[in-house]
């Protein structure tokens, strides 16, 4: 999970460190299914519009992106985490009030953004227990996360799944993390949207 961590260190950083960690489930990990699979029948909680390609945004929405104060340019669209804004949480002291308001008229709350883009990387372990965040721990947990570790930048901390690619998480780690921190196989993967395959899920949380 780069954007966890690594990106906050390194912003403007795109390259992907998931390597080739081996994982074998465990009967104990199988055991602990028992999140639903697929996401809800309904439409997907995060906006489809911005997982979708800058090329097939209508004109109208590609005007909205290039000139509004959300501050994408065409590569950090197609490449979630390379604008800034995503690697903090909607209410850091750093974005700006234009910019909070951009992505208001875009349709973002802040529950919604802090999930579906930031996927609460930048939130202390603390905020959590005020924002009845006990779910979000609980996923970040699964992951390997404590509280200790979440937010340090010293890399020989962090745990084995900040390493890993989708396919190398466990069933459980994956549920909790489309559950409960808005992720999908392209976002904990970090592919551009040109490269989403069309039956790609859209990000979600339930």
């Amino acid at each position: 999970m780069k954007r966890f961590l690594l990106l906050l260190a390194l912003p403007f950083a795109s390259a992907n460190i998931r390597g080739s960690v081996d994982i074998v489930e465990s009967e104990e990990d199988r055991d602990l299914q028992t999140l639903p699979t697929l996401p809800p029948t309904q439409a997907p909680w995060c906006l489809e519009e911005r997982y979708t390609p800058f090329l097939k945004l209508s004109l109208r929405e590609m005007r909205t992106v290039l000139t509004s104060a959300m501050g994408y340019d065409i590569s950090s669209w197609n490449w979630l985490t390379d604008n800034p804004i995503e690697l903090r949480s909607f209410d850091d002291p750093l974005t700006s009030n234009a910019t909070r308001d951009a992505l208001i008229e875009f349709g973002y709350t802040e529950d919604m953004f802090d999930c579906c883009l930031n996927h609460y990387a930048h939130y202390d372990w603390d905020e959590f227990l005020v924002d009845d965040g006990l779910e979000q721990i609980a996923a970040l947990e699964m992951l390997g996360w404590t509280r200790e570790t979440h937010g340090s930048w010293n890399q020989s901390l962090w745990p084995e799944t900040e390493f890993m690619s989708w396919d190398q998480l466990n069933s459980t780690q994956r549920e909790w993390a489309e559950r409960k921190l808005c992720y999908t196989n392209e976002t904990w993967n970090e592919v551009p949207l040109n490269e989403w395959p069309d039956d790609a899920w859209i990000p979600d949380y339930w």
